[in-house]
């Protein structure tokens, strides 16, 4: 580029950065525009590129597509901003972000942002590049809500900081295909992957549009997305007809003006049929399914597995190994805080000849206690309870007598117990009995209660048992709520009240006082109060559907048209089995973040409800949390 041309670049972008729209009269030019790509990875430099002052530009260099360029600056609380970056080309395109001190992400646009600043303070604007892979740009700062001091100008230029975004050619959107008119069906088909075809029409402002897109044959699965005239993309859809069909319901339009709908899709091939009309569509609301967590119970104890030496047992739950050679070992290890009462077993596996020999030592490697089988009466090295006097992790030794072979059970517990063995769910109306058969077992029971349940829980050993038992209540992960040993008298058990903090299964856990005793027992759990049932929930409709795959460190967006005073219910559900965890932010029109959604109802899947503060195009952008993956998003209006 010629010196003169760079320079003429210059100072067009000095005249723009004084340019404030709201004293503009020209109207923008009108655009079909594409729904901007997702933000790509960033690599973030160190420390900030420059700093910027307002009504003043400064040059920058890009020299690869995930570099960023930090900007500060300090702004005034309530003070409306526009931050533009032009390039040397002027084609090249530009992200702009907008990010407090902490990070958080304010807005974000491409090439030209507006923003209203909440507070006094410092701020980051992060630049990088779009769509090439080296370039040098002039950033420009400038307030839209007063003059620029530094330019005697009655009438400012009408165009933000940065290039005009020029009418795009349908050869860059797609195939445009033909305009449309209300009241019309349209048949084509597409013949590639990934196609986009791109049809216009002219809107009026209040119109209220509906479009629907339906697949008629082959295995493309049909998009539809509405474009205003300046290429902002305000509705769009892939699932809400059910199967493979988009619909876009009484979208109400805010301008006059040109408007583009894009008909896209994954897949190869296919025939489609898109209808369009306008005016109210009556829809009818589906009644909405209390969510509800979906713990897998516990039903069954855990399959004993194989651990190799030198692993870290888990409390009551137990393992197994094998001594295949005479004089062979192995070590394993558990954690104990200091006072904490352990204990300990090695049994032989059903068939197996192997007598275990366990010793247990300290953190710092002194010898604690030892268990043989031939000092055992229980067949098998049974280590009884013992206070562990440090705090950190023991070691433990696993020999044999006599230099015998075979696959054994282990396992280590805190407390009085050492495994756990699942037995059913139950109500409370039921009588429950079950029997200790073995030294050192704990029983476990499961119950499924209510948040704000408030329950009672008895058990007693029965007649000729020698069963003292102690009884816990404790949440699906293992955290205690409540325990007793003797508060119904002699050796019953009784825990006379316990609130339940949240929905899900609870379990009841049932071992010896001394964990040397073995026999039957009765327990008995009833309700002292009971939650209130739920308030029904609203009915709802969905507007949006969309299936999708986010890749790692980036970002999904998808947007609609809301109304002030809606509630909207925001689902993201991540695919079965992915192992992905979505996380979900609903942005306003002026693109402040209203909500954020991350776990929900015990799962790793946003849902959550928002009122719409205002008319306008909203925006739903979806991440994952340290990973990517495939999902599922819903947007629904509530009734």
């Amino acid at each position: 580029m010629s010196s003169l041309r760079y320079t003429s670049l210059i100072m067009l972008l000095l005249l723009l950065v004084a340019c404030t729209s709201d004293q503009s009269t020209d109207e923008p030019l009108p655009t079909l525009a594409e729904l901007p790509s997702p933000t790509p990875t960033l690599i973030m430099p160190s420390s900030a590129t420059g700093r910027l002052a307002f009504w003043q530009t400064a040059q920058g260099t890009l020299t690869a597509p995930n570099q960023v360029d930090i900007w500060e600056f300090t702004g005034e609380a309530d003070a409306a901003i526009r931050i533009g970056a032009v390039g040397e080309v002027p084609d090249i395109s530009f992200s702009i972000e907008l990010q407090d001190v902490n990070g958080i992400t304010l807005a974000q646009a491409e090439n030209n942002l507006r923003y209203t600043l909440a507070t006094e303070g410092d701020y980051r604007i992060l630049v990088h590049l779009l769509d090439a892979d080296f370039a040098e740009y002039e950033i420009g700062l400038a307030y839209t809500d007063r003059p620029n001091p530094n330019i005697a100008q009655a009438t400012p230029l009408p165009e933000v900081v940065g290039v005009p975004t020029p009418t795009p050619d349908f050869g860059r959107l797609g195939t445009f295909i033909s305009s449309i008119a209300y009241g019309e069906t349209y048949d084509n088909i597409f013949t590639e992957n990934r196609p986009q075809h791109i049809y216009t029409f002219i809107g009026s402002e209040g119109d209220l549009i509906n479009a629907q897109l339906e697949r008629i044959s082959g295995n493309v699965d049909p998009v539809l997305i509405l474009y205003d005239g300046e290429g902002n993309p305000l509705a769009m859809d892939d699932n809400s007809g059910g199967g493979r069909t988009a619909l876009l319901r009484n979208v109400r339009l805010l301008a006059d003006g040109d408007y583009s709908l894009r008909v896209t899709g994954a897949g190869n091939f296919g025939d489609y049929v898109l209808r369009f009309d306008e005016g109210e569509v009556e829809v009818t609301p589906e009644p909405m399914i209390l969510e509800e967590a979906t713990p897998v119970p516990p039903f069954s104890t855990p399959p004993i597995r194989e651990l190799r030496d030198d692993i870290r047992l888990a409390d009551h739950v137990a393992i197994r190994g094998s001594l295949r050679r005479e004089s062979e070992f192995r070590q394993y290890s558990f954690y104990a805080e200091a006072g904490e009462i352990v204990t300990l077993a090695a049994v032989p596996s059903d068939g197996s000849e192997v007598r275990p020999i366990l010793e247990i030592y300290n953190p710092e490697g002194e010898l604690v206690t030892t268990a043989s089988t031939s000092a055992s009466r229980f067949g098998g090295a049974w280590v009884a309870p013992f206070i562990a006097e440090t705090e950190g992790a023991h070691l433990v030794f696993l020999t044999s007598e006599n230099d015998t072979t075979g696959d054994y059970l282990l396992s280590y517990g805190s407390g009085t117990s050492w495994r756990d063995l699942y037995q059913q769910e139950t109500q409370a109306t039921d009588r429950i009995e079950g029997a200790i058969s073995q030294v050192g077992n704990r029983d476990v029971w499961i119950m499924r209660l209510s948040g704000g349940d408030v329950i009672s829980v008895a058990a007693s050993p029965t007649v000729n048992s020698g069963l003292d038992p102690v009884i816990e209540v404790a949440t699906q992960d293992g955290i205690s709520l409540a325990t007793d040993d003797n508060g119904g008298g002699s050796r019953s058990a009784l825990i006379e009240s316990v609130a339940i903090p949240t929905d899900g299964y609870y379990l009841i856990r049932l071992h010896d006082a001394t964990g040397l005793q073995t026999g039957s027992y009765n327990i008995v759990w009833r309700y002292v109060n009971r939650a209130p049932t739920a308030t029904p929930e609203p009915d709802f409709v969905t507007i949006m559907s969309m299936d999708d795959v986010v890749a790692d460190n980036d970002y999904n967006f998808y947007v609609f048209q809301g109304q002030a005073g809606q509630r909207v219910r925001i689902r993201v559900e991540g695919k079965l089995g992915s192992g992905f965890d979505p996380v979900a932010a609903l942005l306003a029109p002026d693109s402040t973040i209203l909500a954020i959604g991350d776990d929900d109802l015990g799962t790793l899947n946003p849902n959550f409800t928002v009122t719409l503060p205002e008319d306008g195009t909203y925006t739903l952008r979806i991440n994952g949390y340290l990973s990517g993956g495939a999902f599922d998003v819903y947007v629904d209006f509530l009734f």
